[in-house]
């Protein structure tokens, strides 16, 4: 038997934004950490975390996300929101250690993801709330790999009597996609297997940039976009 849940309402080809996560290279600051100059919010590489945390804002005010299939402008109010939220979501400083501890070679991203983070993922959807996650795209030891992972929200879940859960997931990099999975199972979290990422065409390979590793959730704190999608055509 499989129990489901999802937040009431919630469609990412709806309440999604329907532009990709494809930017120009800017903004782009640096920040400390471990003694090294580490540079993030390259646009180029993504917005996934601004993208992420902006839908969410968006939905919990029960705003319209804008219905543009277009990338909003540089310096933009649309633009501009995406990147204020894209720093909200690194949590400087303690958001990017947890980056990086959740990288580390010698962590079993697997195991802490089923055992850790699922019941934590699990609490907030059965609450009726969308749940941010980040996910663990690349096993290194070095600063300069934390770019390679990733951010999207959680808006549902299947869950078995063996314990096997499927993630809902809007994800940035894939607009108006309702297919988007992210499975693992509960009861059996083998060393360093990594969970499965599906985007409708069954689980991404292991040589796969999408190869994901291991999900946590990220802070999140609610900022009302206003009146901003009036203000973006």
């Amino acid at each position: 038997m499989t129990s489901s849940v999802r937040v009431r309402d919630f469609q990412p080809s709806v309440h999604g934004f329907h532009f990709s996560n494809s930017w120009p290279s800017e903004p782009e600051i640096s920040i400390s950490f471990l003694g090294r100059s580490i540079r993030i919010g390259d646009a180029s590489k993504g917005l996934c975390g601004g993208m992420a945390y902006a839908v969410r804002d968006y939905f919990e005010d029960g705003t319209p996300i804008p219905d543009t299939k277009a990338n909003p402008e540089l310096h933009s109010p649309l633009y501009s929101f995406i990147v204020r939220r894209l720093f909200d979501s690194f949590d400087i400083p303690a958001g990017v250690a947890d980056y990086m501890e959740w990288q580390l070679p010698t962590r079993n991203q697997f195991r802490d993801t089923a055992k850790g983070e699922w019941p934590k993922i699990k609490e907030g959807l059965d609450a009726g709330q969308l749940v941010a996650l980040g996910l663990i795209r690349t096993r290194s030891f070095s600063p300069g790999a934390l770019g390679k992972n990733h951010q999207v929200l959680a808006y549902g879940y299947d869950l078995d009597d063996a314990e096997a859960v499927t993630l809902h997931l809007y994800d940035p990099n894939h607009a108006d996609n309702d297919q988007m999975r992210l499975s693992f199972s509960a009861a059996h979290p083998a060393a360093h297997e990594g969970l499965s990422y599906d985007k409708g065409a069954g689980p991404v390979p292991k040589t796969s940039g999408e190869f994901t590793y291991g999900a946590f959730v990220t802070t999140y704190r609610h900022v009302p976009p206003g009146q901003l999608s009036a203000t973006v055509s």
